[in-house]
């Protein structure tokens, strides 16, 4: 009774489940709500973004930050105390398991643009992994590195702005991540963030210096159209006044135009766009322009967004410090590929595999198989009741001369050998995808030999798989025979001869596949011919 529960339980439990598949694909509008948290910190502070991702949206629903220095406002905290820090937030808002993505600051990594051959897209990124290993100072094979295309083509030679961090540095990212148990899905590089926020903002101008003011630091960002061609990230001395502040940018500012036009060939910055909000910000853009002599604009990363109410009303001060990870979230909630990603950086592709081609092929075989099998069954179930009545006739007639006699016998004993082929076909039990997964693993790949034709049967003789196909050579249907045979199958060679109807094969085959399952022949036949074998449907043909 225990076991008929608990298993009923499981049947209840599998239920529920399918029931839940078909209401998420019937409903589609009833859409999974899943968090998603970016965060980003250096030696002063963690910020954190967390957002709500919907089917075609996102809503950002917090902002916040968490100071790392010890109480007297100064003293660094060690990397034990930061996760603990971060971890005791996260646990607070119930965040533990959220998906993750982190943002990395410019000097955390390594950064050159690489001159490249002409090549295919999909072999770019082993040749900038092979420059990179020859022009980065302290490059390693187990180094993640990603990179921007920034020119060239199939035919043309090809610039990329290559980018590789340390795998110490990635794994201090992880350990930092992990007390607050939280799923780091992708490892960003922040300027890249945060230019992919200012990409949604319209401009004229076609090369744009984006200035982003953090804590201690500011990353000057260029765009060309889209694409980010250069960036740096400035350091600030702590405790500088605004007017201080604000002069150490527009220095920083001058140095990186002066940069970028030595880098572009001449081509000059046409606008600067300065993250964030408020009167500070304000100057310094006013500042910038004065100094600079180019257009300068101020831009809210907040504008366009979907907020939560009570963070709309109450938006943090300095918002601009949220600015990369706002771009984090966006870029994520839309299924955009991030431009610098450690976790997931751009790879060639995995060729395709032929292992997955002949299990596609044996799947379809096997769904054949499958649908004459329900059509046997189903077609042996309909005639239930007409075999009883069959039955009944065939006893009432036994005695008389019924001129019908011959033809009732000859239609029970049709039901019968159909029934005998459906138990001989189970008896066999012959996991037939497995069979197929085996073969095509062991023969020679298509340049070698082709299969045109496959029949496979069960019956009281055995399970048997007979292949047809084309091959090269002899040798090679020889060796394709040789690897699949073994103490557990049998192949049996029907011969070979000339055909040259395929270029690039010679020979055409036939042989047989036989698995050898004693425990299934033995049963088949039990079945099939000992006393507890006779089908339901057949005459007692020793009638007292």
């Amino acid at each position: 009774m225990q076991n008929k529960t608990a298993s009923g339980l499981s049947r209840n439990r599998r239920a529920c489940h399918f029931t839940f598949f078909i209401l998420h694909f019937a409903f589609p509008h009833v859409d999974v709500m899943p968090q998603i948290l970016a965060i980003e910190w250096d030696s002063r502070e963690a910020r954190l973004a967390l957002a709500t991702a919907a089917r075609e949206s996102v809503r950002v629903d917090e902002l916040f930050a968490i100071g790392l220095v010890a109480a007297d406002g100064e003293t660094e905290l060690s990397d034990a105390e930061v996760a603990e820090r971060i971890a005791a937030a996260v646990r607070q808002r119930k965040l533990a398991k959220a998906e993750t993505l982190v943002a990395v600051a410019r000097a955390s990594i390594e950064l050159k643009p690489l001159a490249l051959p002409p090549a295919p897209d999909d072999e770019v990124p082993d040749l900038a992994r092979f420059q990179a290993l020859r022009d980065f100072n302290a490059l390693g094979d187990d180094w993640p590195l990603d990179f921007i295309p920034l020119s060239g083509s199939e035919t043309e030679p090809r610039t990329v702005l290559a980018a590789a961090i340390a795998p110490q540095a990635i794994q201090e990212i992880l350990a930092t991540c992990a007390p607050a148990e939280l799923d780091v899905k992708h490892v960003v590089l922040r300027p890249c963030a945060a230019a992919s926020l200012l990409r949604r903002r319209p401009t004229d101008a076609r090369i744009r210096l984006l200035v982003d003011v953090l804590n201690d630091e500011a990353d000057l960002t260029v765009l060309v159209g889209e694409t980010v061609v250069f960036m740096r990230t400035a350091r600030l001395s702590h405790g500088l006044s605004s007017a201080e502040r604000t002069s150490a940018l527009v220095a920083e500012t001058r140095r990186t135009m002066v940069a970028v036009a030595n880098q572009l060939s001449g081509q000059r910055v046409e606008q600067i766009c300065v993250c964030g909000d408020g009167a500070e910000l304000k100057a310094l853009a006013a500042a910038i322009e004065e100094h600079v002599k180019l257009p300068s604009i101020v831009f809210d990363p907040l504008d366009g967004i979907d907020l939560a109410p009570d963070l709309r009303r109450a938006p943090p001060a300095d918002v601009g410090r949220w600015a990369p990870l706002l771009g984090l979230l966006l870029d994520e909630a839309e299924g955009q590929r991030h431009a610098i990603d450690f976790l997931d950086p751009k790879k060639r592709p995995a060729p395709p595999s032929r292992k997955n081609r002949y299990i596609a092929i044996g799947s379809a075989v096997a769904a054949a198989v499958m649908a004459l099998v329900v059509w046997i069954w189903n077609d042996l179930g309909s005639r239930d009741e007409e075999n009883v009545q069959l039955a009944q006739r065939i006893a009432a007639n036994l005695s008389k001369n019924n001129p019908e006699k011959k033809s009732v016998l000859d239609r029970a004993r049709d039901t019968q050998a159909a029934w005998g082929e459906m138990e001989a076909w189970l008896a066999g039990d012959v996991v037939w995808l497995d069979e197929l997964a085996r073969a095509s693993e062991r023969v020679p790949d298509a340049s070698q030999m082709m299969v045109t034709r496959l029949n496979i049967v069960s019956n009281a003789a055995g399970p048997a798989m007979t292949v047809d196909g084309l091959a090269k050579d002899v040798a090679t249907i020889d060796a394709a025979e040789n690897s699949l045979r073994d103490e557990k199958h049998r192949v049996e060679s029907r011969g070979s001869s000339p055909d040259s109807s395929r270029p690039g094969y010679t020979r055409k085959f036939t042989f047989i596949l036989k698995p050898q399952d004693e425990a299934a022949a033995a049963a088949a036949a039990a079945r099939l011919n000992g006393p507890q074998g006779r089908s339901r449907f057949a005459p007692n043909r020793n009638p007292r």
